[in-house]
C-alpha cells in the first residue's frame, strides 16, 4: 500500500479547509471508515455539524452527506414540505378568524344555537335545507325593510337539486295577534317590518318582536303557505345586492323577454316637484264654475282642452293627473328601462333595476319579476362558480357584511361554503306562485292591491299540495276549489301584481 500524505491548506479567519487525501501520484486513496468518517465530520457533512471557531457547532445551513443541502437538521425536501403545511395551517386559522368575525357581524342573535368556531363537522348529516330568502331596500329607502323579494330555496344535498319557491310580495295573509284577533290583514311583505318595529303593533307576540326575532313571524307565514319550515333567513338589501354583483365583476343573465319600463323609479327623487309650483286650491265657487265649463264642452274641445301643457293645470286637476298618469305628472321622478332578450351583462345597479321593475306592460307583474329574481340568482351562482368561489369568498362576505343578515349557524354556514364547491352537481328548478293555480287578484277595503288564496283568507291547501307536487317533481296542477268571496272587487288596473295577459303565470323549470 502506498504512503499517502495530507495537504495542508493555510487556516484563514480561524477557518481550515480540508482536501482528500491522495497518493504522491495524485489518486485518491481508499481509507478506512473511521478516517472517511472523519473528513466528513471536519467538512461539516455529518448531521449537518462540523468545526468553525465558534465553539464545534457548524452554521445554520450546511451540504450534507451526498451534498445535500440541509436547514437546521432537516433535509430540503422535508424543509418544504414542512414550511409549506405551516403556511396552510396559519391560512385555514386566519380564513376561520376573518370568516367569524365577519359572521358576527351579520348574524341575527337567536338562543336556537351558539356558533362554534372552525367546526366543520356537522354531528347530524342532514339531506334537506330550507333558506328564506329576503331582499329590501334598506334604511335609505321608503318601506326600509319591506320585503319585495321573498324565496324559499329547498336545497337537497342527497339528490343535487335545488328548488326555488317565489311568493308574491302582495300576498293577502292575516297577522296573529296575541288577542287572538282574525281580522287583521296586511301583505306578506310587511310581515318582517311588522316585526322590526313591534311598538306600533302592541299586540304581536312577544316571539315575534325585536331585530333578532322579527324573521320568525315571516318564517311562521311561509310554513302555513308552503307546509315546509324554512330553516334559517337571510336577509339582503339593494345595497348588499348590487355589491354582490360587483364585487364578482357582473353577471351574465339569459333575460327570457325584451321589455320596456316607464316607470322604474329614481332613487332619491320620490318627491321631486319637477319645476312645478303648485296652484291654490279653487274655492267653492270657483270649482263649480269650473265644472260647469267643462260640462259646456264637447268632446274636441275637451280633447283640446287636456291636451294643453302641464303647467296649465289647476291644482285640482293635476292632483288627479298624478294619480292617473304620474309619469306625466311628474317626469322627472321616473327612469326608462329597456331590456333586450337573451345573454345580458349586468352589473349591480342594472341587476337590481331588472330584479325590480315591474310595470313593464311586456313583462310586468309582480309574478313576471318573481321570475326575474330566480334568473338573477341563478346568475349569482354560476359567476360565483366561474371566478372560482374559495378566492372570492371572503371578499364577497366582507362586502356584503353590512348589508346582509342571517340566522344561519356558523357551523351550519361552513357545511354549505364546503358545499358550495359541488355546486356545478345541482340542478336548480323554479316555481312561482301565481294566478294560474293557487292566486287571483283582489283589492283590499281600503283600495289596495292584492293578492288572495283560491281557498280563502288565508288559507293554503292548494299552494301546500302545489309545493310537495314541485318537490317530488310532479306537475303542479292541482284541482282548484271554489273561489270563495274575497274582499273587494278585482281589480282591472295595472297594479303591479298581474295583467290580463298572464304573463306572470306559474313556472316549473329545470
Amino acid at each position: 500500500m502506498d504512503s499517502f500524505t495530507i495537504k495542508k491548506i493555510p487556516v484563514r479567519s480561524s477557518r481550515f479547509h480540508v482536501r482528500k487525501a491522495t497518493t504522491r501520484n495524485d489518486q485518491p486513496v481508499r481509507s478506512s471508515r473511521r478516517v472517511q468518517k472523519r473528513l466528513r465530520y471536519l467538512s461539516g457533512g455529518e448531521s449537518g455539524r462540523g468545526r468553525d471557531s465558534g465553539g464545534g457547532r457548524s452554521g445554520v445551513g450546511s451540504f450534507g452527506r451526498g451534498g445535500n443541502f440541509r436547514f437546521l437538521g432537516l433535509p430540503y425536501r422535508n424543509l418544504i414540505l414542512l414550511l409549506g403545511a405551516t403556511f396552510i395551517a396559519v391560512g385555514i386559522i386566519f380564513f376561520g378568524i376573518k370568516l367569524f368575525s365577519i359572521y358576527k357581524k351579520v348574524k341575527i342573535d337567536t338562543n336556537a344555537q351558539s356558533p362554534v368556531v372552525l367546526n366543520t363537522k356537522n354531528p347530524e348529516e342532514r339531506h334537506t335545507l330550507n333558506v328564506l330568502i329576503t331582499g329590501y331596500g334598506g334604511a335609505s329607502h321608503d318601506g326600509a325593510y319591506l320585503t319585495d323579494t321573498i324565496i324559499m330555496a329547498h336545497i337537497n344535498k342527497k339528490e343535487k337539486k335545488v328548488i326555488l319557491f317565489s311568493i308574491p310580495r302582495d300576498l293577502w295573509v292575516r297577522v296573529p295577534l296575541q288577542d287572538n284577533d282574525e281580522t287583521y290583514f296586511t301583505k306578506i311583505n310587511a310581515l318582517y317590518q311588522i316585526g322590526l318595529y313591534p311598538n306600533n303593533y302592541p299586540s304581536l307576540p312577544k316571539k315575534y318582536q325585536g331585530k333578532d326575532r322579527a324573521q320568525e313571524l315571516l318564517k311562521d307565514k311561509v310554513q302555513d303557505i308552503t307546509g315546509i319550515r324554512p330553516d334559517y333567513f337571510v336577509g339582503v338589501d339593494f345595497d348588499g345586492f348590487t355589491e354582490i354583483i360587483d364585487t364578482l365583476g357582473g353577471i351574465e343573465v339569459n333575460v327570457q323577454r325584451a321589455f320596456d319600463d316607464y316607470y322604474y323609479p329614481i332613487a332619491g327623487e320620490e318627491d321631486n316637484l319637477c319645476g312645478r309650483k303648485p296652484k291654490p286650491t279653487m274655492t267653492p265657487d270657483e270649482l263649480k264654475s269650473y265644472q260647469e265649463k267643462l260640462d259646456a264642452m264637447n268632446e274636441e274641445e275637451k280633447k283640446e282642452y287636456e291636451s294643453r301643457p302641464v303647467e296649465d293645470y289647476t291644482e285640482e286637476e293635476f292632483q288627479k293627473l298624478a294619480e292617473e298618469d304620474p309619469l306625466k305628472a311628474y317626469p322627472c321622478r321616473y327612469e326608462h328601462l329597456r331590456f333586450e332578450a337573451g345573454m345580458q351583462t349586468m352589473d349591480g345597479a342594472t341587476a337590481l333595476k331588472f330584479a325590480r321593475s315591474r310595470k313593464s306592460f311586456q313583462d310586468g307583474g309582480d309574478f313576471a319579476r318573481a321570475a326575474r329574481q330566480q334568473l338573477v340568482i341563478e346568475a349569482v351562482k354560476d359567476k360565483i362558480l366561474s371566478v372560482g368561489f374559495v378566492t372570492r369568498l371572503l371578499p364577497f362576505l366582507d362586502t356584503i357584511s353590512n348589508n346582509f343578515r342571517t340566522d344561519i349557524p356558523f357551523s351550519e354556514m361552513q357545511a354549505l361554503i364546503a358545499e358550495a364547491a359541488n355546486a356545478n352537481d345541482y340542478v336548480i328548478s323554479r316555481y312561482v306562485f301565481s294566478t294560474e293555480e293557487a292566486l287571483e287578484i283582489s283589492s283590499s277595503k281600503d283600495g289596495q292591491s292584492i293578492v288572495v288564496s283560491r281557498d280563502g283568507p288565508d288559507k293554503w291547501s292548494i299552494t301546500r299540495q302545489i309545493t310537495n307536487n314541485v318537490i317530488k317533481g310532479i306537475s303542479p296542477t292541482p284541482t282548484p276549489s271554489a273561489t270563495p268571496p274575497v274582499t273587494g272587487k278585482p281589480s282591472q288596473r295595472s297594479n303591479g301584481t298581474g295583467s290580463g295577459n298572464r304573463v306572470g303565470s306559474a313556472t316549473l323549470e329545470e
